[in-house]
């Protein structure tokens, strides 16, 4: 018995990444999809600060559209991409902040180091803090009665003399 070894008990939360805050509720999501945004070929980073009083940790939330595909794809996805948010070395936002991933079919097809370096430097570029509008931020709706007041009327055709 002299040549098993047997191994020694480790603590496994020192061997793994904690995983960063999760976003759970709804109106997070919406909140976010109003804030900036980045679209890279892999998935889009959505990001949005909470109100002042809620000043905790980072939160992230992930999102798969069905158009990606069924539900099997839909699940690698996630799992792939929860992963790469878990382990990406560096991968913090500011505090106070909801982020929100929407995922992309192309990111199955990438190799997993590129996605961890995507993210990355997507949140990087999103905590530049680039100024309104930026990333595709979006306008605010106009009201149909206001926009039509704005602009001056058209005639049709020209008047004949």
């Amino acid at each position: 018995m002299s040549g098993l070894h047997t191994p020694q008990p480790t603590d496994i939360s020192e061997q793994r990444p904690r995983p960063p805050a999760r976003l759970r509720k709804r109106a997070g999501f919406v909140a976010a999809a109003r804030g900036l945004r980045l679209h890279t070929s892999d998935f889009s980073l959505q990001a949005v600060k909470r109100t002042p009083a809620d000043e905790a940790e980072a939160r992230f939330g992930l999102t798969v559209t069905k158009k990606e595909g069924n539900a099997v794809v839909r699940n690698r996805l996630r799992r792939r991409l929860r992963e790469a948010l878990r382990v990406t070395q560096g991968l913090s936002g500011k505090p106070g902040h909801d982020y929100v991933i929407v995922a992309r079919r192309d990111s199955l097809k990438s190799r997993f180091s590129d996605l961890q370096s995507r993210l990355l430097r997507g949140l990087e570029k999103l905590l530049a803090g680039k100024p309104a509008g930026a990333f595709g931020q979006r306008k605010p709706k106009q009201n149909l009665a206001q926009s039509t007041l704005q602009r001056p009327l058209q005639k049709s055709r020209p008047e004949t003399p």
